[in-house]
């Protein structure tokens, strides 16, 4: 059972209170203010996490400002936040001319949502060429042939269709219009992989993740894509997808977690992930992504920022997945870790961060 959001933070501030001294609202006495720029979706679970760190060591104290994805790269850049957090990887010419250093530390779900009369949660069956379809229009009843082919005995209704979408750029939409062009030539030709769509008119365009499910939830026959966060925020319905293969998955964490996120290409230059469907697991992953200055201006607060992520990676799985997040394998911890080790001191030296929360086969990667 999930705790609601108020809740967690009480427990998370009686936890903190017997780890030691803190100040008002949280704050352990030794930690060092930090500002965030980041995702307005990610706000509750840095939120939580702030607290729950204020029982470690060096830690950090976040200030998070909500931040559009467009403008988090420029927020880090001049120096008004200490980090960026973003669904949206920066390409690797604007991270070298602004001096920044970027890495994933956690994905999450983007899932079609419905809010169709009598259909349930994750009782709807959809298949990539379906939704397709439906967002190019070419389906646009709910109880048109292909829906009804993949839901037997599902009483479908006869109402239209409305698709509803995010039209603020975001990992999400490139996400879902990766998948998408990988099983449709059609939306692959018309729409590709990009996050900043040009929808056709019959798709209802609305500004922000807190508007859709707000539109989701009040009008009947809607449909969405969404991250899962923000799904279980709102309440919404969730749709199963059918793979190739004919196996159907939920958008559900347990298909979801390290082991199973399938097989993630990443770039070298950027770190960018891009994950291949596998048609075992549930297969649109949004990765999320921190930005810090490739040289610090205090030296003190790049480790401890370092450390957090770091505090993240090695005991924050609960946390990610309470609130629709997982933690990356290994081997991208690894690498995000060897990125963060390209951060050099203000004097120009190496930073040299300790990541010291006990063995772990991370650490000794690194050595």
């Amino acid at each position: 059972m999930k705790l609601p959001h108020a809740v967690q933070i009480f427990f998370a501030l009686v936890l903190v209170s017997l780890a030691g001294p803190i100040k008002a609202g949280g704050k352990s006495v030794d930690a060092m203010d930090v500002n965030f720029a980041g995702l307005h979706s990610l706000t509750n679970l840095f939120d939580t996490l702030n607290l729950w760190t204020q029982q470690e060591p060096r830690s950090i104290f976040i200030n998070y400002g909500e931040t559009p994805p467009t403008e988090v790269l420029h927020s880090v850049a001049r120096g008004s936040a200490d980090v960026g957090v973003t669904d949206l990887a920066v390409d690797y010419e604007d991270l070298k001319r602004k001096n920044l250093v970027q890495f994933a530390v956690m994905a999450t779900i983007v899932a079609p949502v419905i809010n169709v009369p009598g259909i349930d949660h994750n009782k709807l069956v959809l298949s990539a060429p379906v939704l397709a379809d439906i967002l190019l229009g070419n389906i646009s009843r709910w109880d048109a042939k292909p829906i009804q082919a993949l839901n037997p005995g599902l009483k479908l209704p006869a109402i239209p269709i409305i698709p509803i979408v995010n039209s603020e750029p975001s990992g999400v939409t490139l996400a879902m219009t990766r998948y998408l062009s990988r099983h449709s030539e059609t939306f692959a030709k018309r729409i590709g992989t990009t996050h900043d769509v040009e929808w056709p008119s019959h798709v209802i365009r609305v500004k922000s993740v807190d508007s859709v499910v707000k539109a989701m939830r009040a009008e009947s026959g809607t449909i969405s894509f969404i991250g899962s966060d923000a799904g279980n925020r709102g309440y919404l319905n969730f749709a199963k997808l059918k793979s190739r293969r004919g196996n159907i998955v939920e958008a559900d964490i347990s298909f979801m977690s390290s082991s199973v996120l399938g097989a993630p290409a990443v770039s070298a230059k950027n770190e960018q992930i891009s994950v291949v469907d596998l048609d075992e697991s549930w297969p649109i992953i949004a990765p999320i992504y921190a930005m810090l200055s490739a040289t610090a201006t205090n030296d003190d607060k790049a480790r401890r920022i370092q450390q957090f992520f770091f505090w993240t990676f090695q005991k924050g799985e609960r946390k990610l997945q309470s609130y629709g997040y997982v933690q990356l394998p290994q081997s991208l911890q690894s690498r995000s870790i060897r990125r963060m080790r390209d951060v050099k001191a203000s004097t120009g030296a190496p930073l040299k961060t300790m990541f010291d929360l006990g063995a772990n086969p991370l650490e000794e990667s690194m050595r």
